[in-house]
């Protein structure tokens, strides 16, 4: 995980979802770490998670441990105990750039 756009995603998003073009975007403090989340409107006014992905943060340094992806057929959950560690890893650098382009953010 790019540790510099992590950085700079964490310093422009807050727990709060906030809705930014396409979706709603959330970055909330969790036990582990973190949960980065993309949601997207559901047809009953739900927000649905597209994905959300839990980032551990030991010694300052972010790592992606976890995904799940409600709005994929099925539902899609990944762990890096199962082995999933180079999805989770692709996906997260995804979601870390729709990030940082939703704010339109540079290194």
């Amino acid at each position: 995980m790019d540790q510099k756009k992590w950085e700079a995603v964490t310093a422009n998003y807050s727990a709060d979802k906030e809705y930014i073009g396409d979706g709603y975007y959330r970055l909330r403090p969790t036990e582990e770490g973190y949960q980065m989340a993309f949601l997207v409107p559901g047809l009953c006014g739900e927000t649905l998670i597209h994905p959300e992905i839990t980032v551990q943060v030991i010694d300052g340094i972010a790592t992606p441990i976890r995904l799940m992806d409600l709005e994929h057929t099925p539902t899609l959950r990944l762990s890096v105990k199962e082995g999933d560690g180079e999805e989770i890893e692709r996906q997260a650098e995804e979601l870390l750039n729709k990030f940082m382009a939703a704010k339109k953010l540079s290194l």
